[in-house]
């Protein structure tokens, strides 16, 4: 179950993510790693970042790092390589669409059908329902972006997946 302390333990993660960033990298073509399972604490995520390499991702491996090491249930069901939008919005997170209800760390995923892309609500804004996202997207990435800002560069629909039940 996602209490408030194991969203604060995924902000952790991916605060840590962000503060390596030269060290994560977007993969080229649909080029995935598999280490997910081989990281459950920040130590070894950070020991993975310092590394001269760091590590490659894509949005889909970061929503799922993050959830692993936060302690959570897959968001896709299962944690595997495969994992990706199409699983996570078929997962067993429930959806909903109001920007104003996603609390720290929904995952959103941004566009129809099996989706596009996804990221993590990292800070809430439950009046205006412009909250601060943390999305991994590209090689420059991973980066802070306001909800508004990463629609305009992204497919509707825009789907909220709640992490309760994680």
């Amino acid at each position: 179950m996602a209490d408030t302390k194991q969203r604060h333990r995924a902000l952790a993660v991916w605060n840590l993510l962000y503060q390596h960033r030269d060290k994560v990298h977007y993969p080229p073509g649909d080029q995935r790693t598999e280490f997910i399972h081989s990281v459950s604490t920040l130590d070894e995520l950070e020991a993975l970042l310092t590394r001269p390499q760091g590590v490659t991702v894509d949005c889909s491996q970061v929503v799922q790092l993050v959830c692993h090491v936060a302690g959570w249930k897959s968001p896709s069901g299962t944690y595997a390589i495969d994992g990706s939008t199409r699983t996570m919005l078929a997962g067993p997170c429930r959806h909903y669409s109001d920007a104003r209800g996603a609390g720290l760390m929904a995952i959103v995923v941004f566009g129809p059908g099996t989706g596009h892309h996804t990221a993590f609500v990292i800070e809430p804004d439950a009046q205006g329902g412009n909250p601060l996202l943390g999305s991994h997207g590209q090689e420059s990435d991973p980066r802070r972006i306001r909800l508004h800002d990463e629609q305009a560069g992204q497919p509707p629909p825009t789907t909220f997946l709640s992490v309760v039940g994680l």
